[in-house]
């Protein structure tokens, strides 16, 4: 159209979108709550510290996304200064219990020891990552080998994947313990002919160190193999943090969270986010507040009009 606008001036709406999505966000946040299985994962991002003259400082932006089997897809981001214990636990706080699925990063591990409400569940697709890129470098033959034992996993997940959750665990049972268990087994053997620097013994205790956490999918159908559904969701702030640089301050990327939230969950129940957002900032002045769950990006949500 011509009209320029000035940064400031961006900015300025960005926030005034901020503050009226803001409740809906919250509400979104309750919704993931309410569901049995989490993942979680965390990611960069460069923040604004006001009160250090505008240079930038180290940021997190931490990812929860809902179980793809445990009702229609949420997406929730919240930014914050680190990357401690004490950021998931008090994000999740009011979270009725479930499995917690993420990498191997030990603070998602801590919170399931800090509450036996809890279970931790880690990433086959991190635990063969060492393994994939010691072969890329070096072809060493017993990488190749934990890399064929974990494919067989995701054979057996290919062939069941829409199958109901109890039919899943028990093909787990019968299929997938077996090669889950001799993998330990041939790891744990491989073990003490590595050298205890090198990147094979790395591989095999990254593994071996998290056996009950790599081990909780068996038992449960409604738990996934690997955490790329949270990666998914996190690839778009990676691609886009390159031309963003930074957040402008700590309410900054709380409100672009808020907002990357509301629109990452429309896209994953088929909704076009602009014309969500469109329709919803149009709505919400007027919207009766007893009534601003209708307006969540979920499936069952329609336009006006």
């Amino acid at each position: 159209m011509g009209v320029e606008l000035p940064v400031s001036t961006m900015a300025d709406m960005v926030g005034v979108a901020g503050a009226a999505l803001a409740p809906l966000a919250k509400l979104l946040r309750h919704e993931l709550l309410t569901r049995d299985v989490i993942h979680a994962d965390e990611t960069s991002l460069r923040l604004l510290d006001t009160r250090k003259g505008g240079k930038s400082c180290s940021g997190w932006l931490w990812a929860y996304v809902s179980g793809e089997r445990s009702g229609p897809p949420v997406v929730c981001f919240d930014s914050q200064t680190g990357r401690a214990l004490r950021y998931p636990e008090a994000w999740l706080q009011g979270w009725r219990g479930g499995t917690l699925v993420s990498d191997g990063y030990s603070v998602y591990k801590s919170l399931a020891d800090n509450d036996p409400g809890i279970t931790s569940a880690c990433c086959w697709s991190h635990a063969r990552r060492g393994f994939a890129s010691l072969y890329k470098a070096s072809r060493e033959p017993r990488a190749a080998m934990a890399l064929r034992k974990i494919a067989g996993l995701y054979r057996i997940e290919k062939l069941i994947r829409d199958r109901p959750v109890e039919k899943i665990r028990q093909w787990r049972q019968r299929y997938s313990r077996p090669i889950v268990n001799d993998l330990f087994a041939w790891l744990e053997e491989q073990e003490p002919c590595c050298p205890p620097d090198g990147p094979l013994n790395k591989a095999i205790n990254y593994i071996l160190n998290r056996r009950d956490e790599l081990s909780c999918f068996l038992g449960d159908g409604a738990v996934p193999l690997d955490n790329n559904i949270c990666e998914r969701a996190i690839r778009p702030v990676v691609m886009g943090r390159k031309a963003w640089l930074f957040a402008g301050s700590l309410m900054a990327g709380n409100r672009a969270a808020q907002i990357m939230s509301l629109l990452e969950t429309a896209k994953r129940n088929g909704l076009e986010p602009h014309a969500w957002l469109t329709d919803v900032l149009a709505r919400l002045p007027e919207w009766p507040e007893e009534r601003l769950a209708e307006l969540l990006p979920l499936e069952g949500f329609t336009f006006s009009g």
